[in-house]
């Protein structure tokens, strides 16, 4: 049992170690990623729109600045150093020759992922470089942005008759006849789906192929990797949203377990609970999922360390009236420390966490609607 590795102290450096390293080895998971393309393309604008951020936010990635670099450019996510995109310059104008010593100069072997994007027709070059990262045993994808821009200038062309779903057909088959003609076989670059190609738009990301994007990037990656970049990209889909929940849903009781063996004294209450521990998880589950970190809506009119020790009260006290409902036949014996005090305890932490983040979903749910609705109200395609 786990409460043979505890101190008297409360709880082993071992153990306290253990614990700890499951909860934050996010900020220990590095995930470099490489955006290939030329200038123009819309990188910067990419960027900033994978990780939530306006194009003039400080901590945005510059847009708008046309540049002739060769080298390539690191970019640092804001939230965390361990995300780190490399914007690399684009191997058009190269000749096959000319292509591996490029390959080599922009470091394609040291990235995660790939990401080529055009903002027009695909080239030659552009196949060639997926196939060397393909066989490189690295994930890649094919992605056209500025897709807004092809629809506007269609729709002024063709007015009435405009069909955007046939636009997109085209564009997509346009990509795979390339892929055809530089491939002995297609199956050999692409599989037989056509979201292998992605039509996005950087100033409405919630349009068009921009969120299924998203889930493919994050379902490409292994597992530790997955997840701290999941953590840290925007909720622009149910689908990355529920990934998010899912993964902080899975912190709850090791959490809840940290809590209770370090449990602290609170006057008038029982020392059930560590209420800092808690209330420092309920403040990363916000942060996590786009919502106010800080701010209790019931208390206000306080000053922020006043609502902070009001907020911590309530919560025990809640926790004290779930811990109530707790019988030893509801707990998991897999988690049992073998002190029944102690196993209650952890039993009402997660059961509290596990009924925070349900409101928090909810939460971020309607906020992400509410987004979605405000920007198809805001797209004018003329």
């Amino acid at each position: 049992m786990l409460l043979e590795q505890i101190n008297e102290s409360g709880i082993s450096k071992s153990l306290q170690q253990d614990f700890e390293k499951i909860i934050d080895r996010w900020q220990s998971t590095e995930v470099h990623i490489g955006l290939v393309g030329e200038s123009g393309v819309g990188k910067s604008s990419f960027l900033n729109a994978i990780c939530g951020l306006a194009d003039d936010h400080k901590d945005a990635a510059a847009t708008g600045v046309k540049e002739t670099t060769t080298e390539r450019a690191k970019y640092v996510h804001p939230d965390n150093s361990k995300i780190v995109f490399w914007d690399l310059p684009g191997s058009d104008g190269r000749s096959d020759q000319e292509l591996e010593s490029y390959y080599e100069k922009i470091m394609l072997h040291e990235y995660d992922i790939c990401f080529i994007l055009h903002s027009k027709r695909f080239r030659r070059n552009d196949i060639l470089l997926a196939q060397k990262v393909k066989s490189l045993g690295k994930p890649f994808l094919l992605i056209r942005t500025h897709i807004d821009n092809d629809m506007a200038s269609e729709e002024r062309k063709l007015k009435g008759k405009f069909n955007e779903e046939e636009l997109k057909k085209l564009i997509k088959d346009d990509t795979k006849k390339l892929i055809k003609d530089n491939m002995k076989t297609r199956a050999s670059l692409l599989g037989e789906k056509e979201t292998d190609v992605y039509l996005i738009s950087n100033r409405f990301p919630e349009k068009w192929e921009f969120p299924l994007l998203t889930e493919v990037i994050l379902g490409s990656l292994p597992k530790l990797q997955r997840e701290c970049l999941t953590l840290f990209t925007r909720n622009i889909s149910t689908g990355v949203l529920k990934d998010k929940v899912a993964i902080l849903r899975g912190r709850v009781r090791v959490v809840a377990t940290i809590s209770a063996l370090r449990r602290q004294k609170i006057p008038g209450l029982a020392t059930m609970a560590n209420a800092d521990i808690i209330s420092k998880e309920i403040d990363f589950y916000k942060l996590r999922l786009g919502l106010r970190s800080t701010q209790h809506e019931n208390l206000r009119g306080m000053n922020l360390e006043n609502q902070a020790v009001v907020a911590q009260e309530q919560m025990m006290v809640a926790l004290a009236s779930i811990l109530t409902s707790i019988s030893e036949e509801n707990i998991d014996s897999s988690w049992s420390l073998g002190d029944l005090e102690i196993d209650r305890s952890c039993s009402a932490i997660s059961l509290y966490l596990s009924n925070y983040l349900d409101t928090l979903e909810k939460d971020a749910e309607d906020r992400l609607k509410n987004i979605a609705d405000q920007a198809a109200e805001s797209y004018d395609i003329n």
